[in-house]
């Protein structure tokens, strides 16, 4: 838990990656349930995923909980960028079959994580979605809609954040990301 509220608070909340996160840490409405055990397969993490999904809706409505970040420190196959987008896939298919879609979102964060439409692995736009281990993180879609509301014109937020990860460049970002890992992975 302590690396994520790091990373969070280090990059996320420093960097202003998304306006709404600050207000999310003031109000402690950021639920963190790690994913520890290194010798769960696809289905029984899948598994847990799911059942942090009913979780959160679950409690939506009464509950201080409004998002939960669900970091994968030590599941070396999610470790490969390719197999944690297979696994991110499955999780999708669950959420539109348990309907779901339009009510929870998945946003996802990896230590090597690469947008498809960016033709160099070493762009700095990705690092806006970068973590020092794979995570999971499920968002109330009312309350993604709430924020964007209130924050206008949200086209913005994008090109602030390339513009945030050009401006720190890439061996700070690393730096980053490497004292997190150094600090509580090691």
């Amino acid at each position: 838990k302590h690396a994520t509220l790091d990373w969070n608070s280090s990059n996320v909340i420093n960097f202003k990656l998304f306006p709404w996160a600050l207000q999310s840490l003031i109000d402690s409405t950021i639920q963190i349930t790690p994913i520890i055990d290194s010798s769960l397969d696809y289905a029984a993490l899948q598994s847990r995923v799911q059942s942090e999904m009913h979780s959160l809706l679950a409690m939506s409505s009464t509950s201080r909980f409004r998002t939960t970040l669900i970091p994968i420190p030590n599941h070396d196959q999610l470790l490969d960028f390719n197999e944690f987008l297979d696994f991110c896939d499955l999780l999708q298919s669950d959420l539109e079959s348990n309907d779901y879609d339009g009510i929870l979102q998945i946003a996802t964060f990896h230590p090597t994580y690469e947008f498809s439409d960016k033709s160099s692995s070493h762009d700095v736009s990705h690092y806006t979605n970068r973590s020092p281990f794979p995570m999971i993180h499920l968002l109330l879609e009312h309350d993604v809609s709430k924020a964007v509301q209130s924050f206008g014109d949200t086209s913005i937020i994008w090109k602030q954040n390339i513009q945030t990860m050009q401006s720190t460049g890439i061996p700070k970002l690393n730096s980053i990301l490497n004292t997190i890992t150094a600090k509580h992975i090691n």
